[in-house]
């Protein structure tokens, strides 16, 4: 009888045996479903915190992108206002300029005249007179001559 208690001893072990595996399997098991499951959370949690900063970088970014865009508006429009002060400053230098023009080529046009070259023009008017003078002498002694060949012409004429 022995060999049955023996067969039954096995058995029973065995089956205790299977109850403790079956049991520790159970277990593993729930460990990891709760293991999954707190994986699934991790991974949840982390893509959340992924998403979380995502979108703290985003709003950072998209707040320092408009700090720089007011700051470039305000340096355009402080570049802009320096730039029409330059060309109103230029423009202010051109009207001084062309009035300064203006004003010496009244001057240039109305200038006194050296006294060499008064001293010249009284000079070649005074040659001028001469010679107007000499001309007019010149054009009455040919009139006269003329006057004189056409009385000789007839007398020479008459006597002959």
């Amino acid at each position: 009888m022995r060999p049955v208690l023996c067969v039954d001893t096995t058995a029973s072990s065995e089956k205790s045996a299977k109850e403790k595996f079956s049991k520790e399997f159970e277990k593993i098991q729930e460990e990891m479903k709760t293991m999954k499951m707190e994986h699934a959370r991790v991974v949840q949690e982390n893509e959340a915190t992924l998403t979380n900063t995502k979108n703290q970088w985003a709003a950072r970014l998209k707040d320092e992108i408009n700090i720089l865009n007011i700051e470039h508006t305000e340096e355009i429009q402080l570049l802009k206002y320096e730039h029409s002060q330059e060309v109103s400053s230029l423009e202010d230098n051109c009207v001084a300029l062309e009035m300064k023009i203006s004003a010496l080529e009244h001057r240039y046009k109305h200038r006194e005249s050296r006294p060499e070259d008064v001293e010249k023009i009284k000079y070649l008017e005074s040659q001028i007179t001469e010679l107007n003078m000499v001309i007019k002498g010149k054009i009455s002694e040919n009139k006269h001559l003329k006057l004189e060949l056409l009385n000789q012409e007839d007398s020479f004429n008459k006597i002959f």
